[in-house]
């Protein structure tokens, strides 16, 4: 386990009002595919995406607001997640700034077999609509942002993880993907057999590929993070499988209503080529 904290980063300017701040990449760590960066928009500033034709990106948005114009302008706030394919081009605007967490895979081919067969979808989505599932265990949440079925690749998996105060996990690793956790809200203490630290709104969390880890909220506090899986197919092994967290489908968003059910109310869309 290796925890980054944006506050200790260092920041590179990325054209006018635009500051990026590398978290993670495969040159300040061991080669694993994936980079991270906290992107910043000071207020009128834009910045255009342009994955090549092998790469991907995601990004979820952390404060503020913006518009991203593809073939028309939508609105962005932290509610939302944006999955852009190869050969996407998108430009991001904020009137008043905006900060995100960005994940880019620079080779979806040796994250994906069945890429470029398969051609991958865009999608933007606003997890606050979007199906819950619940530990039956003690009451954790789980909302999926990224999947297979949505975005058509197994190169990269994202979900949204809410912790209510005190509950944990039991010791648990993936075996077949490596897995990074962005804290959103919160604090409390990240795990594997030889290592504990206490982790903070900020940090990122990274996870090798069959490493035994656990999560803990504190005791004051809900924790909420980001967690992407590269590649989004792996197995889930308990440590004590007696256990293990079982996941049950609430059928309602985070709010308690009807989960959005189509694509104007999800943002998602297959893209013009």
């Amino acid at each position: 386990m290796i925890v980054f904290n944006n506050t200790v980063m260092s920041n590179s300017t990325t054209g006018v009002g635009v500051v990026r701040q590398t978290l993670f990449t495969d040159e300040t760590v061991e080669k694993t595919g994936v980079r991270f960066d906290r992107l910043a928009l000071a207020p009128d500033a834009s910045f255009r995406f342009e994955p090549s034709a092998r790469s991907m990106v995601w990004f979820q948005v952390l404060e503020g607001d913006a518009k991203l114009k593809t073939y028309f302008m939508d609105g962005l706030s932290d509610r939302h997640s944006v999955f852009l394919p190869p050969a996407f081009d998108a430009t991001l605007s904020s009137e008043r700034g905006v900060s995100l967490l960005c994940a880019e895979l620079p080779d979806a081919g040796r994250l994906d077999p069945e890429f470029p067969a398969k051609q991958p979808l865009f999608a933007a989505s606003d997890w606050t609509r979007e199906p819950v599932l619940r530990c039956e265990n003690d009451g954790r949440k789980r909302v999926s942002l990224v999947t297979a079925d949505r975005c058509q690749t197994t190169a990269i998996k994202v979900q949204m993880v809410i912790y209510p105060p005190g509950t944990k996990s039991a010791m648990y690793r993936h075996e077949g993907a490596e897995s990074f956790i962005y804290l959103l809200s919160g604090r409390g203490t990240a795990a594997t057999h030889n290592q504990s630290s206490s982790v903070r709104k900020g940090d990122l969390l990274w996870f090798r590929d069959g490493e035994w880890h656990r999560l803990e909220a504190a005791a004051d506090g809900e924790m909420r993070f980001l967690i992407v899986y590269s590649p989004g197919v792996f197995r889930t092994v308990w440590d004590d499988p007696s256990k293990a967290s079982v996941w049950r489908p609430t059928g309602l968003d985070i709010n308690g209503f009807e989960p959005a059910r189509d694509a104007r109310q999800r943002f998602a869309y297959i893209p013009r080529f």
